[in-house]
């Protein structure tokens, strides 16, 4: 797509020369912006196959980088994911998770943010996440 062999879709300088520059896709209100709102805005304005491959790359990254972290949290928790459950919610009142006071429990994981189901990265994850098939037997005791 690019014809660089090292093009990094990471890279911001990069993404926007490929964007504005190789492909001539227009400029934003947000200038040469490449985040998440542009790259949809440019989308529903050119429906450019580059920006439908961009919008996958960085879901998948999204995922690898949830993944990595929950490999880290199981092999510091004998292959399970741990997580902190607050006993006070967040100020929206939904469940709070994540890392103690002092922050500094190892391979402890934030579930609150867990993408949405209505991404791409969303339904990847929720489809390797499983709960315990026992888990209504803590209910019991």
């Amino acid at each position: 797509m690019t014809g660089n062999p090292n093009f990094n879709p990471g890279s911001q300088p990069q993404v926007a020369a490929l964007l504005y520059d190789q492909l001539g896709l227009p400029i934003t209100e947000a200038g040469r912006a490449t985040g998440y709102e542009v790259l949809q805005e440019l989308l529903l304005r050119s429906n450019h196959p580059a920006l439908k491959i961009m919008e996958k790359r960085r879901a998948v990254g999204h995922v690898q980088s949830d993944l990595t972290s929950y490999r880290n949290s199981a092999d510091k928790h004998g292959g399970q994911l741990r997580t902190i459950w607050h006993l006070t919610g967040a100020v929206t009142g939904r469940l709070r998770s994540g890392k103690g006071k002092e922050g500094t429990e190892a391979g402890v994981l934030n579930f609150q943010n867990l993408a949405s189901t209505a991404t791409l990265q969303g339904k990847l994850l929720q489809s390797i996440l499983i709960s315990d098939p026992r888990w209504r037997e803590a209910l019991d005791e």
